[in-house]
């Protein structure tokens, strides 16, 4: 039973330029390896017209090889660009972990591709290859010594793509689409930053043979997302509430979960393996993870009929109705739905045209329409700790002693749900009442060589900004020379909006 630790991280323009900022990579990549992540979602990387974005990418993942002594960092992966972002991934072990790829059902053409000007829609349009193959035997990093990048164990070039997705249902004879995007900008021009397309990333966990010896892989679908930015200063709320609550309406959201029948059911994906003709696997979708940057406050959402509750409150609450029954400060002890089960028999794979969404009762292979969608009621793993890290104003009185009060509202949360995830053991947040863990940046920078596996130093990163008289740094001298007298908060918590006015948080849990 492989046991995973996810981490979702929101690190702040995350580019080429800040990654070759002295300290700066090393201080993210000891942040990452610290906390024993097997797999890093990132949620901000910038560069998206020169590579930089792969630089940025490149320089990060040696960065964690330097700290591994190895080279399974190599696994790193990046969306499509959509609001002037892209989203990475990084994978510890690609001999534990792998990412699908979407490949084109041969029984549809013109199925989308999930770039920017093409998200895809219907599932059932594809085949997800493993990547770069299926075979679990031996190593998958082939040796070829570059002398340039410094490898001796590297993945093929051509790496595969997360593809960007759009809203698959319909409302009446009008399709539906996120609000407030639009797909000829790929996600953001009109309505300003924030607007961006979410993003599906399957990854497949290898299993532990069983007596048998045989081992069963667990797939796992991410869709994670930067909604609406500007809810946090009172700006685009409403575009974020309708886009968190559009989430249901995604195609993989209504394969793990169709509660329209007695009993919520769980549909399949056509996994294609190397062969050539490939061969098809129908595999059933048990799991869904919900996570990324919701710019929604989680510690303003609860329903009117608790109590005095603000406007605020009240429609949030709605928003995230369609995601989870956990409420403010919940914790990951409320309720969730039941396991799906898988559609008795599978289909036969690949799909055919007309490739429509799961049938409904009395209605098949039509598109669906939102109202008959019914919400995930997934289970929530953050919810009484903070990951947005307070602003810093010059001549501010000093935080409070403990460190736990330089985090603010609770934004970024994991959001899943599914059979294993639920599972996830609570024990973190205030009372211990969350299944998710949200790292203590501030409490982890040092002066000088640290001292522990978790301490960073910011000595490079502070003089960088101090020169440039940005982000506070002129503010914390104590952070630029080792032996300058200890850290008080208020150096603390600029160092850690140094590297992102977000602190990533760590969801663990065991696959089968």
């Amino acid at each position: 039973m492989p046991q995973i630790r996810v981490m979702n991280w929101n690190i702040e323009q995350f580019s080429r330029a800040k990654s070759e900022i002295d300290d700066m990579c090393t201080a993210i990549a000891r942040t990452i390896f610290a906390a024993d992540i097997d797999l890093v979602v990132i949620i901000e990387v910038r560069g998206i017209n020169s590579g930089d974005a792969r630089n940025a990418m490149t320089n990060l993942s040696h960065a964690l090889n330097v700290l591994a002594g190895g080279n399974n960092y190599r696994g790193w992966f990046l969306s499509p660009p959509t609001g002037g972002e892209l989203y990475g991934f990084i994978i510890r072990n690609m001999n534990l972990i792998r990412p699908l790829q979407i490949q084109q059902n041969p029984n549809a053409r013109n199925a989308p591709s999930g770039q920017t000007l093409h998200p895809i829609l219907n599932l059932n349009m594809y085949g997800w290859k493993i990547w770069p193959h299926n075979n679990w035997l031996g190593n998958v990093y082939n040796y070829n010594h570059d002398a340039y990048n410094h490898e001796d164990f590297v993945l093929p070039l051509t790496r595969p793509y997360m593809p960007l997705m759009n809203i698959f249902s319909s409302k009446g004879r009008r399709k539906e689409t996120f609000r407030g995007l639009t797909l000829g900008s790929g996600g953001y021009g009109q309505t300003g930053k924030g607007a961006r397309l979410p993003c599906l990333a399957m990854f497949v966990v290898h299993g532990v043979p069983n007596v048998y010896g045989v081992a069963v892989d667990y797939y796992i679908p991410i869709v994670c997302g930067h909604y609406a930015a500007g809810g946090f200063h009172g700006n685009n709320t409403q575009l974020t509430r309708d886009q968190v609550a559009s989430l249901k309406a995604l195609h993989i959201a209504q394969l793990f979960n169709d509660t329209n029948g007695a009993n919520p059911h769980s549909y399949f994906i056509d996994v294609v393996d190397s062969a050539d003709p490939p061969n098809h696997q129908a595999i059933q979708i048990q799991e869904i993870m919900f996570t990324g940057d919701f710019n929604l406050d989680f510690l303003s959402n609860r329903n009117g009929g608790l109590g005095a509750t603000t406007d605020e409150q009240t429609n949030n609450r709605a928003a995230y109705d369609s995601l989870t029954s956990t409420q403010q400060n919940g914790g990951s002890n409320a309720p969730n739905a039941q396991p799906p089960q898988a559609i008795d028999p599978a289909p036969n794979v690949p799909f055919v045209a007309p490739f429509g969404a799961p049938p409904i009762i009395g209605r098949y292979n039509l598109p669906r329409q939102v109202v008959d969608i019914g919400n995930q009621l997934l289970k929530t793993a953050v919810t009484r700790q903070g990951t947005i890290l307070r602003p810093y104003v010059h001549g501010m009185a000093n935080p409070a002693n403990s460190n736990a009060a330089l985090r603010g509202a609770a934004f970024d949360n994991f959001i899943y749900g599914g059979t294993q995830l639920s599972q996830a053991q609570m024990g973190f947040g205030v009372g211990g009442n969350d299944s998710g863990e949200v790292v203590n940046i501030p409490n982890d920078i040092c002066q000088g060589a640290p001292l522990f596996l978790q301490s960073i130093n910011l000595t490079g990163v502070a003089a960088y900004y101090a020169a440039t008289n940005t982000k506070n740094a002129q503010h914390a001298l104590r952070l630029q020379a080792a032996g300058a007298g200890g850290l008080n908060n208020n150096d603390r918590l600029i160092g850690a909006r140094l590297v992102s006015d977000h602190l990533p948080m760590v969801l663990q849990f065991n696959c089968p």
